[in-house]
């Protein structure tokens, strides 16, 4: 079944601002130093890791403590990236389409060839001043902001014409 988009916000005109979705405060920090440093008086090198801006916690490690950092910062990326597809699904992308008066829809792509499918980011369809954005189901927040900018660009480049 294809499920109809539409913005929760009312069309912007002349430069009104558009109200952004309520979304809560958040931060998320990541950060990992690791260094191979030469010893002045033995000349033997030694892994050094931090996982503080500051460098509090600086300290000779064993591969396997830098290997454990990595991984806390991966899990910390995945944190980031989630905020990040957060904040465009429920902000950025409801004011694009409410600014540009885009009616996105998302349809399942699923029975389209594999070479095609892993290609299609979206398609447009134009009626007048009717737009209509068609994105793949299951497309990241990201990717599909990615995607009706594009639109966006290539209707602003057909208005200048």
């Amino acid at each position: 079944m294809d499920t109809v988009l539409t913005s929760p916000l009312p069309a912007s005109t002349g430069g009104v601002q558009v109200p952004t979705a309520r979304i809560a405060e958040q931060s998320i920090t990541a950060f990992a130093l690791a260094e191979i440093i030469t010893d002045s008086d033995s000349g033997e090198p030694t892994l050094c890791i931090s996982s503080d801006q500051h460098l509090s916690d600086y300290q000779a490690a064993t591969a396997g403590q830098a290997a454990a950092l990595a991984q806390q910062l991966r899990a910390k990326a995945d944190q980031i990236e989630a905020l990040a597809n957060e904040y465009a699904e429920r902000v950025v992308l409801p004011a694009f389409i409410s600014e540009y008066r885009i009616e996105l829809e998302e349809w399942d792509v699923s029975t389209l060839d594999p070479m095609l499918r892993e290609h299609l980011r979206s398609w447009r369809m134009t009626e007048g001043d009717h737009t209509v954005v068609i994105v793949p189901t299951g497309q990241s927040p990201i990717e599909r902001l990615a995607a009706v900018a594009d639109v966006v660009r290539s209707l602003d480049r057909q208005e200048a014409k």
